[in-house]
């Protein structure tokens, strides 16, 4: 082979070269820019998959925060329920009253009614009466009374009481003073067997008294002076209806 060919086959083969390597170096710079891509896709991915957990965690609180309102809706209504005590139950009490006035005097011969109170007359000795007397007892003013006349009589028959019926356990206030004013009485309350159930030794006649006593049932009631006379002005009881 002539030096010509030699020289003319050396530059081909260097040309090739070049051009081998020209074109292994564009596809290594091809290559690069299809890591970046994937890279930004799987960047994006992430991003939206994060986007989608806030979202996601956004719509779970929401979902939290809707339950809110329920909650504090029954606290409310339980708290109203506590307020009305459904279960409980106020009793009221039932009272009478009865004050002497002027148009009641009068001599007792027979058992006589006054208001809810009955008046029961003395079949011997001293009558029962009626009649004009006034008395005060702190910001309370009476001008009658009901003078007994004696010793209460409880039992088959019934004298020289005043007797009330009750509907359940209460007490009964009496206005009353000893028919003497030097002596001491002793005020009884009485069941409908004659017996003492409450009474009060210290009624003196030097002036008006208001005397309680007590009674555990319901029942009718008679009350009056043990041994002698005792004026009544008015009366006052209350009890369970």
């Amino acid at each position: 082979m002539s030096l010509f060919k030699k020289v003319m086959y050396l530059i081909g083969a260097g040309m090739v070269c070049i051009g081998l390597a020209a074109c292994e170096q564009t596809q290594q710079s091809s290559s690069t820019p299809s890591n970046s891509s994937s890279n930004l896709t799987s960047s994006s991915t992430s991003s939206s998959s994060s986007s989608s957990s806030s979202s996601s965690s956004s719509s779970s609180s929401s979902s939290s925060s809707s339950t809110l309102p329920d909650i504090t809706s029954s606290t409310e209504d339980n708290s109203s329920t506590t307020d009305s005590n459904p279960g409980e139950v106020t009793e009221e009490a039932t009272v009478i009253e009865y004050t002497f006035t002027e148009t009641d005097v009068a001599s007792i011969e027979a058992t006589t009614q006054f208001g809810e109170f009955t008046v029961y007359a003395a079949s011997s000795g001293t009558a029962v009466t009626i009649d004009l007397n006034k008395k005060t007892l702190d910001d309370l003013s009476f001008t009658t009374r009901c003078k007994l006349g004696g010793a209460a009589k409880v039992g088959e028959t019934k004298e020289r009481v005043i007797s009330f019926t009750a509907t359940g356990a209460g007490q009964i206030t009496v206005y009353c003073m000893a028919s003497s004013s030097t002596a001491t009485r002793i005020l009884n309350l009485y069941n409908e067997q004659g017996e003492v159930i409450s009474f009060n030794d210290q009624v003196l006649g030097d002036r008006l008294y208001a005397i309680t006593l007590t009674f555990d049932t319901a029942g009718t009631y008679y009350f009056g002076c043990q041994e002698s006379g005792l004026n009544v002005y008015g009366m006052t009881a209350s009890f369970k209806a």
